[in-house]
């Protein structure tokens, strides 16, 4: 069962998830982990036009890129809580409640734990939000293989974006057969990209079930690996 979360809830309900999953105990220098997975994913509107390019034999014709941006942030908290934020200020409020949550824990139990936030592909969803993160959260790590090829994120000492098809080496549908339960695999086929979305777009249910699936399995994922530890 999915548990929808909204803002005026979802702080408690974090908390609440972090302290009974409580953290790995950490190796020697090195910082414990929440065992509370956490999935991000964000969608997006292109709009582009044609331009034809007049060729001695033949006409070419290419795509320019108007401009692209977010209409839908969805964020999954354990495999069965859920949240869609459809601005930018609703998806930063999200992220400081996770923050919170985290140093919060931290203090409560005299830990450093950090807890981690799946990205299936971060260096896209990190050309859409590092303006807005640079401007609300202290960037405290980073790590990249090129300006554009984003794999580590650190906020403040205890939140963590991470690449998770980069690191694993696997595509997301292959990460979930892998790891997570036969209920819970990214869905295919049935979301159409070409379609223009707003943050004032009703979503049906078949595009909610998709978006869902791509960050519950992003959580579950992480909490069968870190049983391992």
């Amino acid at each position: 069962m999915i548990n929808i979360l909204t803002l005026p809830n979802v702080k408690q309900t974090i908390q609440q998830l972090i302290n009974e999953k409580g953290c790995t105990k950490g190796l020697e220098n090195q910082p414990a982990f929440i065992r509370c997975g956490v999935g991000f994913d964000s969608e997006s509107t292109t709009i582009s036009h044609i331009e034809v390019e007049k060729g001695k034999k033949k006409d070419k014709q290419k795509t320019v890129v108007d401009t692209c941006f977010n209409y839908a942030f969805q964020f999954a908290v354990s495999k069965n809580y859920y949240a869609i934020c459809r601005t930018t200020r609703e998806m930063l409020t999200f992220l400081r409640y996770i923050v919170e949550s985290v140093k919060t824990f931290n203090e409560n139990n005299e830990t450093e734990s950090r807890l981690i936030i799946w990205c299936a592909n971060l260096s896209h969803e990190w050309s859409f939000i590092k303006k807005a993160i640079f401007e609300h959260f202290n960037i405290t790590k980073m790590f990249a293989k090129s300006p554009r090829d984003i794999l580590y994120i650190q906020l403040e000492n205890v939140v963590e974006f991470r690449e998770c098809i980069g690191l694993f080496g696997h595509s997301l549908n292959d990460i979930a057969k892998h790891w997570c339960s036969e209920n819970n695999q990214k869905l295919t086929g049935t979301f159409d990209y070409n379609k223009i979305r707003t943050f004032k777009t009703k979503l049906t249910n078949e595009e909610l079930a998709y978006m869902i699936h791509d960050v519950t399995t992003l959580a579950e994922m992480h909490e069968n690996v870190v049983k391992y530890y």
